[in-house]
């Protein structure tokens, strides 16, 4: 019961709450319809007004009516003038843009021109520095082809000077390039590459030999490592010769 007296009490709240809001809402209803009858009312007084005025006013007797159309008149004219000017001018930048391309185009194939002509100028001054460079390797390569042949002169001479080494005075190298040597060689061996101790001692008797002969010369020689050859394979020499060998004795003994 408490509960529906409750809920009962509120519904009749809400009810006098809807009452009080439909009385303003019929207050607003009633100062709406006033106002418009009012303005119906305005309405039709200026359309009484509008009715009564002439469709079109006749002007042509009006001086500054006259006076205004004639310098509304002459504003076109000048209006139109500066649209004509105004044209003429986008047509002449028009123009002048279309000109420039053209001038820019033109000082592009000069400049490419310009440049055929360096690079024409280049190619030239390889061409002339390659020419140059085959006429000095010509020179060089006929240099080496003289220096091969004075070698190959020279060793045959050279080479009868002395009884067991034998002289290379010229090689080639890995590119095929021709270069002067000074090689000693001992039965076609070159000199401490593949020759044997022994062989090695009597070719720089050879040489120290033949050299004293050549200057016409004659000095003692030395020959440390004598016990690594026998005496019979020494050669004869036409100066003296001093063997130095290693020996068993506990003091340095001299013999002659």
């Amino acid at each position: 019961m408490e509960n529906i007296t409750k809920q009962g009490n509120e519904v009749v709240q809400q009810i006098k709450d809807l009452k009080a809001e439909t009385a303003t809402l019929q207050e607003e209803i009633e100062k709406q319809k006033a106002e418009k009858l009012n303005a119906n009312k305005v309405k039709n007084e200026l359309t009484e007004k509008l009715n009564v005025l002439p469709e079109k006013v006749d002007l042509s007797e009006n001086q500054e009516y006259e006076s205004l159309c004639l310098e509304v008149s002459k504003m076109e004219e000048a209006l139109h003038a500066e649209n004509s000017r105004t044209d003429y001018r986008s047509a002449l930048k028009a123009e002048i843009a279309e000109l420039q391309a053209q001038i820019d185009g033109i000082n592009a194939e000069l400049g490419k021109a310009a440049h055929n002509v360096e690079i024409d100028e280049q190619i030239t001054d390889l061409q002339s520095k390659q020419r140059a460079k085959a006429d000095s390797e010509k020179i060089l390569y006929e240099l080496s082809l003289l220096s091969r042949r004075k070698n190959e002169m020279l060793v045959e001479d050279i080479n009868s000077h002395f009884k067991v080494v034998r002289w290379i005075l010229f090689d080639f190298q890995k590119n095929g390039e021709y270069k002067e040597v000074c090689i000693p060689t001992v039965d076609g061996k070159r000199f401490g590459e593949s020759t044997n101790t022994g062989r090695e001692i009597i070719a720089k008797l050879d040489i120290c030999n033949s050299l004293q002969k050549f200057f016409e010369i004659s000095l003692p020689v030395f020959l440390d490592g004598a016990e690594s050859i026998n005496e019979e394979n020494i050669p004869e020499m036409d100066s003296q010769l001093i063997l130095l060998k290693v020996t068993g004795d506990r003091e340095l003994k001299v013999e002659v």
